[in-house]
């Protein structure tokens, strides 16, 4: 070796070459190990998936772990429903109060200053609010207070139970109209009524 050193180095060179190798097959396989013993299921947060890498030049290749998400594919479909669940529930309008015969007679008398008489009409298939020209107090008025009172109670009660009483409440405060009786003659304030498709008109 000593009259040929271009000899030895290239031995020694191969040596190493070979203790090198060793080294990372040995490598690979206590990594191996420490992820999953043989019989026993990894820890999630030591399951991997492997992809190839080459070494070497393309002389030989091994195979390198690469962890992968810690929420599996079914795990993270079920967070995305709920999540939509969620955001479904949260732009679902609350639902509006009930409307009293006292609020509506005080909607009444603070848009036009007299208590007119209120009531539910039917034309054709469409329902109306109707706010009439006449009003409590006249002389002409037929109904007493008592029953005046027991008309709005019952016109606030089906409102509510058809789920339109923020439609009135919306239609009396942004009229631009009045009840009047002038020469052209009687003019009621009309509120038209955009009922749901589940609302019982069977008595009407």
């Amino acid at each position: 070796f000593f009259r040929f050193p271009g000899i030895a180095s290239a031995v020694a060179l191969l040596v190493i070459g070979c203790a090198a190798v060793v080294t990372v097959l040995s490598g690979t396989v206590t990594v191996e190990q420490h992820i999953a013993a043989p019989g026993q299921i990894a820890p999630r947060a030591l399951q991997v998936s492997s992809f190839t890498r080459s070494v070497s030049q393309g002389v030989r290749s091994r195979q390198m772990p690469l962890p992968i998400a810690f929420a599996t594919a079914d795990e993270q479909n079920d967070a995305s429903v709920t999540q939509f669940r969620q955001s479904l529930a949260e732009q679902e309008p609350e639902e509006a109060p009930p409307m009293t015969g006292e609020e509506l007679y005080t909607l009444v008398m603070k848009r036009w200053g007299k208590a007119y008489d209120t009531r539910i009409t039917k034309r054709r298939d469409r329902f109306y609010v109707e706010v009439m020209w006449f009003h409590l107090g006249q002389k002409s008025f037929p109904m007493s207070k008592e029953q005046f009172e027991q008309q709005l109670e019952a016109v606030a009660y089906i409102l509510t139970d058809w789920r339109v009483q923020d439609q009135v409440r919306d239609g009396i405060k942004n009229t631009r109209k009045r009840p009047v009786m002038d020469t052209t003659g009687a003019n009621a304030v009309v509120i038209p009524l955009n009922l749901p498709p589940d609302a019982d008109t069977s008595d009407w």
